[in-house]
């Protein structure tokens, strides 16, 4: 339009024209909040958590957009026996590797269908998100062999008793075991007590001259420790061990060969054999019977020699009898002779002489 007016036929506009204005659709980037680590226990499962939060394709005319979460990369993948997605409301789901533990970085972007025409941005800004499992020590464990028999005074014992040794799954195979004896109801049977080395290896000493059972509790332990509900000991497990009783020889110091002039009354010689024993402390109340093995002149005696368990010789001669015997004595005790034992002593020789009367 002009200012010269419309006087005498003028024409003050142009012809119309039609002008269309386009506002150009422009996809606005998708957004998301989320934590930047999880952590959780090793063993735990599988895990399905709502990570992501205030999810958004944009603006309100971007609500109809397809939301998509890609993983764009995970520095561990092998701790995963399945491996992270993340669902478009924001579910992460994974499951970690049996007996595996470390940390896995991952790079998460949200991704719209708006496109990226006119210069739209159809990904969010990346987030890294740091999953933690954490360790959890396994117990150890261990096969017990058999309880344990060994006899009386056979000296220093060492048995490969505990086998199938193991500290827990292969992660753990660095942990260092110890053996612990947790208890013991006959401390008093060892010289040297129990124990277990690292290998399985049972070693022990049991005093001399003793024996009995002992009932032990056994446990192994690893340094795995107990952090996040971890086991570091595994099951307890009991052993027997018993020592056999095996019989000592008994013993005796014998006296002095006799010599006297015939005669025909009895005999006695008090105390003829001292310092007998029936064998160690422990078989104190063992019955004890002294043995003529052999006299090569019997003849000499009306009433054969003999000694009584407390060492008194007595023996009664032939009249007029004179000559000289020579006797083998032994003593015996009634611990009989099971497990190799030995019940009687060593032979021991002695002689009567008996001379003329008045000679």
């Amino acid at each position: 339009m002009d200012n010269g007016g419309t006087a005498n036929g003028g024409i003050d506009t142009s012809l119309r024209q039609t002008l269309l204005i386009s506002v150009l659709s422009v996809n606005d980037a998708p957004s998301f909040m989320a934590s930047n680590e999880i952590s959780i226990l090793e063993d735990a499962g599988a895990q399905a958590i709502a990570w992501a939060m205030d999810i958004s394709a944009g603006p309100a005319d971007e609500n109809g957009q397809t939301l998509t979460f890609n993983i764009l990369s995970n520095n561990n993948a092998d701790l995963f026996e399945n491996q992270p997605e993340i669902a478009s409301d924001g579910s992460l789901t994974f499951t970690a590797k049996t007996d595996s533990n470390g940390e896995a970085e991952l790079v998460i972007q949200l991704m719209d269908n708006g496109g990226t025409a006119n210069g739209g941005i159809d990904t969010s800004l990346r987030q890294t998100l740091l999953i933690s499992v954490l360790s959890v020590n396994d117990a150890p464990s261990f096969t017990a062999d058999a309880d344990i028999s060994i006899l009386e005074d056979v000296g220093a014992q060492a048995i490969p008793w505990a086998t199938d040794i193991s500290a827990g799954p292969a992660d753990e195979i660095g942990q260092a075991l110890t053996f612990n004896i947790l208890s013991n109801n006959n401390t008093d049977l060892f010289e040297n007590q129990p124990e277990i080395a690292s290998d399985g290896t049972l070693t022990f000493i049991a005093k001399a001259d003793a024996n009995g059972e002992a009932e032990l509790v056994i446990q192994l332990m690893d340094n795995g420790g107990t952090a996040n509900g971890g086991i570091d000991t595994s099951l307890r497990q009991t052993l027997l061990i018993s020592v056999f009783s095996v019989n000592d020889a008994p013993s005796f110091v014998k006296g002095a060969d006799i010599s006297i002039e015939t005669n025909t009354e009895l005999q006695t010689f008090t105390a003829w054999a001292s310092s007998i024993m029936p064998g160690p402390s422990d078989e104190t109340l063992q019955t004890l019977t002294f043995i003529i093995e052999s006299n090569d002149n019997e003849v000499l005696f009306e009433m054969q020699p003999s000694i009584a368990p407390d060492g008194t010789l007595t023996f009664k001669a032939n009249q007029d009898a004179t000559g000289i015997a020579n006797i083998i004595v032994k003593l015996q005790d009634n611990g009989g002779t099971d497990n190799g034992g030995i019940d009687i002593s060593a032979a021991q020789g002695f002689t009567i002489t008996l001379t003329p009367s008045g000679g």
